[in-house]
């Protein structure tokens, strides 16, 4: 029950806040390494500087170059049991990450063929600012039909490299380490 919960609170904040362009495939299988700095606790920050949510990132295992995972922090220094699968990929010099939702466990055929179940990576800029800020700006969503491939999504990033027009104002986020 808490794992519907939490996909449903995650969906309305996407619904909320803008949704980020979501494939059913990732961008690649890991082509950035795992920055040293990045593994640990963070808060995200809404545009204000308000504190929004504490999450941990954490390496899946020290030979998947390019995959963390990430948990949100219910509770002082208590992790959730459901775990995003980060996948972070470099393409023309930028650093995208892959954040994988899974598919619903209540979803059904109808809206899955409308494509109103959100599953599948939803698509970031990831940005260093310091070993201690990092932030992720979405690409609009329906930039990329959902079912586009490997190699549809890596053109697309590389036609759009300089283009700031493709991320969605409404969702930009800022973490900062604890």
């Amino acid at each position: 029950m808490n794992r519907k919960l939490t996909i449903l609170l995650v969906l309305i904040m996407f619904i909320l806040t803008g949704c980020p362009l979501i494939t059913i495939n990732s961008i690649d299988n890991g082509s950035f390494v795992v920055p040293e700095y990045l593994p640990g606790k963070w808060t995200q920050l809404d545009k204000n500087g308000k504190k929004v949510d504490n999450y941990v990132i954490r390496p899946i295992t020290k030979n998947k170059k390019g995959i963390v995972q990430c948990n949100k922090i219910y509770k002082k220094n208590q992790d959730t049991t459901l775990d995003y699968k980060i996948i972070m990929s470099e393409i023309e010099s930028k650093v995208y990450i892959n954040l994988y939702s899974p598919f619903p466990d209540n979803a059904n055929e109808e809206d899955v063929s409308n494509n109103s179940v959100l599953y599948g990576y939803y698509i970031y800029e990831f940005r260093r600012v310091s070993d201690r800020e990092f932030t992720l700006s979405g690409i609009k969503a329906n930039s990329l039909k959902k079912d586009a491939t490997q190699y549809e999504i890596i053109d697309f990033l590389k036609r759009n490299k300089d283009n700031q027009d493709i991320y969605d104002p409404n969702d930009f986020c800022r973490f900062k380490k604890l």
